[in-house]
């Protein structure tokens, strides 16, 4: 069996519409080839969503067709989160998930994003499976044909999901600032926070299919904060395109990544009378060294996987732990749901917030993060090798300016035509100078600019 997928990679199966495989012919061939392999397994049928990329409708179009074509049933949920998807997915029991989403890539970029019916990401070996069927795909007589079904109330079943894991716990008296990334949680969202008594100011809730993440992470956060503090808000929330990653912000301005969610969220659940954790936490080889630290001095084990929610989420089954996140924000509590989901992760944070009577600021304020610096250089097919090449001997040669702590992370992203670099050290000035030089180095050496 092979060691790479030429398919799917960290997160599913992404790339720029238009170009192979993110095609409509392609995807009319995988529905067929999906609905066939788990036809053949007794599964009957598949629940499919979409998040508002002006593609996504086109996309479900021609794999709505291939479904069909398989023999399997397909089940249209619309415009939904990918969390959604996995809930709908795992209480329906018989049926798996697809949602056709670019997550939190821009408006031109889309893919999939594939569950089975416990509402878990297929594994590599399904992964690997469908691959082999897609090269080795020749056309075949269409011998029985699936129904086309709408799924009934699909949004509220899942707002009532993340409501009813809020049993005796309100919003009221809180103000939140909540930055949907014209997404598909741009109406789900606002209606849950609202509906459990927040004053809710939506952000980015009006998509028109190519103004999803228009800005970029860092924008999105900068003006978050501000509007946070110019509506003294008690909290800000950045959700990604499909919904299954996020970001906070406290009261003052600070952003909170997937690293301190986590942090905070096992903190308490250890420090539980009823049910006390106690088990571990899986990061990835990108979650902060302080992360770790701060694990063991309260005991609880901290193992790192490959980045990519799909080896967290491997990792913590391998384990039998409950609690996995990404630096990033996605953030997976087994406990609540089977995938990540930025709108219950923000909502167990506020509940601790409440239970506390205490602030976002004052949850984070004993756990400091060492300093970390993110870039990305973009590259093509022909050049990308010869990029990591040189980049890592470079790097070698200034791991020694970096502090015993210190690290440098090189790794070519799963999800984009991205090379991705992450620096991390004890002080800042240490951080910025040995980023600089990388910078310098690409620029110079390389022919990049980050």
């Amino acid at each position: 069996m092979r060691k790479n997928s030429r398919y799917f990679g960290t997160d599913g199966i992404r790339g720029k519409f238009g170009e192979y495989p993110i095609t409509p012919n392609f995807f009319l061939k995988l529905g067929y080839i999906i609905g066939k392999f788990f036809f053949q397994q007794g599964i009957e049928g598949i629940i499919l969503g979409r998040d508002t990329r002006i593609s996504g409708q086109i996309l479900k179009s021609s794999m709505k067709s291939g479904i069909l074509s398989s023999g399997l049933s397909f089940y249209d949920a619309g415009l939904m989160s990918t969390p959604a998807i996995a809930f709908l997915t795992k209480v329906s029991r018989k049926k798996i998930g697809v949602s056709i989403s670019g997550s939190h890539n821009q408006y031109y970029d889309n893919g999939i994003k594939v569950f089975s019916k416990n509402g878990m990401k297929i594994c590599k070996k399904v992964e690997y499976e469908i691959e082999d069927k897609i090269r080795n795909f020749s056309k075949e007589t269409i011998t029985c044909y699936g129904k086309s079904k709408n799924i009934k109330n699909a949004e509220r079943k899942y707002i009532e999901f993340c409501k009813d894991f809020s049993e005796r716990f309100d919003l009221i008296g809180l103000k939140i600032v909540l930055n949907c990334s014209n997404g598909a949680t741009y109406k789900i969202a606002p209606c849950i926070f609202q509906e459990l008594g927040a004053n809710v100011i939506s952000v980015d809730c009006k998509p028109d299919g190519m103004n999803i993440h228009h800005k970029d992470e860092e924008e999105s956060l900068f003006e978050l904060k501000k509007k946070v503090i110019e509506k003294k808000a008690h909290l800000g929330i950045l959700l990604d395109g499909d919904g299954d990653r996020v970001s906070l912000v406290d009261h003052l301005g600070n952003h909170i990544n997937g690293d301190q969610i986590i942090y905070i969220i096992v903190k308490d659940s250890i420090s539980s009378r009823i049910n006390s954790y106690k088990g571990g936490v899986i990061g990835t080889t990108m979650s902060n060294t302080a992360l770790e630290k701060e694990f063991k001095k309260i005991g609880v084990p901290f193992i790192r996987s490959e980045v990519g929610e799909k080896n967290v989420l491997e990792k913590m089954k391998e384990n039998g732990w409950i609690f996995g996140a990404e630096s990033s924000g996605h953030v997976i509590l087994l406990d609540q749901s089977t995938t990540s989901d930025g709108i219950i992760a923000a909502l167990r944070i506020l509940k601790i917030m409440i239970k506390n009577h205490t602030n976002l600021f004052r949850l984070c304020n004993e756990f400091r993060l060492m300093p970390q610096i993110f870039m990305k250089i973009k590259f093509n097919q022909i050049n990308n090798k010869l990029i990591l090449k040189n980049l890592m001997k470079m790097v070698q040669s200034i791991q020694k300016k970096i502090s015993r702590d210190g690290r440098v992370i090189i790794r070519e992203s799963g999800t984009e035509k991205l090379i991705r670099i992450m620096v991390e050290g004890n002080h800042q000035e240490d951080v910025l100078k040995i980023a600089q030089e990388i910078k310098l180095f690409s620029k110079e050496r390389l022919n990049n600019i980050f």
